[in-house]
């Protein structure tokens, strides 16, 4: 009877230890400024490169999930949207924790390095800028709305003479008011005649007319290698700051749609700023800009806005 209870002690030590032993290390944690297909094709690549197998990718409410191994070390690699354009990368291992630590130092000083790279890509060349891109810094408006007794900033333009104006639609969410500012320091009530979240467009209209404005009759949708590019926006309510920059391709997907990434400084405030080409044909709006990374924005495509103004 000792013997056998004997034994049985020990099966459940045995048993535990086995339990123990085969729990996962907490998961190591990053958050990368990538969309989560971005991030996720350049991990993978990573991976694959340094000698892993990767499997059993699969798609979860817009998360990423894959497992790879190399040498017996297996890892799982949940990728889950932070924001639009921001991701969290988790990863846990069955290695020990020192091992795990460096590993995911290892993959991260990887993913910053590429980030790296994109900003150093920020045009160098010579600012100048074209005449007409000058002409059309009046088009350009600053867009104040109050939210919960605070006030936001940011960008838009007009698009016609009856005083219709474009704007992104991720920060006029629950507004109580909207104001546009013009380039001359008048102040106009605004009201919202169109808004699409999914799009992260709005359309928006003052009792104004325009002296100048962005036509969207010769908007462009590819451009040429080494185009260059200018957005004009809004900063701390002043309108008409230009900056230069280039496209980086390829464009990316983020929430099913498709945006353009451009190194050009993208300054707080310029949401709904428009991008257009040296001779003033618009390419897109600015969405927004890589997390801690000014040199780099994201642009909603020309072709977007078409089907934004034209969906009823």
């Amino acid at each position: 009877m000792k013997l056998f209870f004997y034994c049985m002690v020990n099966f459940v030590f045995l048993l535990l230890a086995c339990s123990l032993q085969a729990q996962p290390l907490p998961p190591s944690y990053k958050l990368f400024p990538l969309p989560v297909s971005e991030l996720e094709a350049i991990t993978v690549s990573w991976l694959r490169t340094s000698g892993f197998q990767v499997s059993e990718l699969s798609f979860n409410m817009g998360q990423r999930q894959f497992s790879a191994q190399i040498e017996g070390t297996i890892w799982k690699i949940l990728l889950k949207p932070h924001s639009p354009l921001a991701t969290e990368l988790w990863l846990e291992s069955d290695a020990d924790q020192a091992a795990n630590g460096n590993q995911l130092a290892e993959l991260g000083s990887y993913l910053n390095d590429y980030i790296d790279s994109l900003a150093s890509e920020s045009d160098t060349m010579n600012e100048f800028v074209p005449s007409v891109v000058n002409a059309l810094a009046q088009t350009v408006v600053c867009i104040k709305a109050t939210i919960n007794d605070e006030e936001i900033q940011i960008s838009g333009f007009f698009t016609d003479k009856q005083g219709l104006i474009i704007s992104t639609a991720h920060d006029l969410t629950e507004f109580h008011t909207i104001k546009v500012l013009l380039w001359d320091g008048q102040e106009h009530d605004a009201i919202i005649v169109k808004k699409n979240p999914e799009k992260d467009l709005t359309l928006l209209h003052i009792n104004y007319t325009p002296d100048a404005y962005i036509s969207l009759l010769n908007g462009r949708s590819i451009l040429a290698a080494g185009e260059r590019l200018f957005s004009i926006s809004c900063r701390n309510n002043q309108p008409g700051i230009i900056k230069a920059g280039a496209l980086i391709r390829p464009p990316v997907t983020v929430d099913k749609q498709l945006l353009w990434k451009i190194s050009m400084e993208t300054l707080h405030g310029s949401s709904g700023s428009p991008v257009i080409d040296q001779k003033g044909n618009l390419f897109g709006v600015v969405k927004g800009k890589y997390r801690g990374r000014d040199a780099i924005g994201f642009l909603i495509p020309f072709e977007t806005i078409l089907e934004f103004l034209n969906t009823i």
